[in-house]
């Protein structure tokens, strides 16, 4: 089951027919947003800062490209942009981010599941492998959430990292 379909901007739904269907499926990224993530580092305290981003087809509407920023206190932000492509013969999505500071590529897969989508990844952290779980659910035209786990025990365990609740700006 494919999560809802947004009404987004119609400037950035230009998708094609030729697209796979499956493309929809983040869709609801679509337009522009803002939200908060309230974090929780590893001693268990919590911060929280804003985000915002823009969400667009790209590729001739085969692939959705996502930019944030999120502005840091004292002037500044780091920026990032993400890009999501759906693999038919896969059945997934392979994503793609750089971020600042430093332009770090992380990649990930993502599948929709149930009117969530659930995106994974590793990379090396100080202590070795990581794994990442984002979670997007509630997931209605004008808002949504997600929620990001790491696991450094091969996903045997999740610990929640931070969670997002996000609103389409009009």
């Amino acid at each position: 089951m494919m999560p809802p379909a947004s009404s987004a901007p119609s400037c950035a739904a230009v998708s094609i027919p030729s697209a796979p269907p499956e493309t929809r499926q983040f869709e609801f990224m679509l337009g522009d947003w803002r939200g908060s993530i309230m974090s929780r580092d590893s001693v268990g305290r919590e911060s929280s800062v804003e985000i915002f981003w823009t969400g667009t087809y790209i590729l001739d509407g085969w692939a959705i490209r996502t930019d944030w920023r999120i502005p840091l206190t004292g002037g500044g932000a780091n920026h990032g942009s993400m890009l999501r492509a759906y693999d038919a013969r896969q059945r997934r999505w392979n994503v793609a981010e750089f971020y600042t500071p430093g332009l770090e590529l992380r990649t990930f897969s993502a599948q929709a599941t149930g009117g969530e989508v659930v995106q994974l990844g590793e990379h090396r952290g100080a202590t070795g492998r990581v794994m990442t779980r984002r979670t997007f659910f509630n997931i209605t035209p004008v808002r949504y959430e997600n929620r990001y786990e790491v696991s450094t025990d091969d996903g045997r365990t999740w610990r929640e990292q931070s969670r997002s609740v996000v609103q389409r700006v009009p």
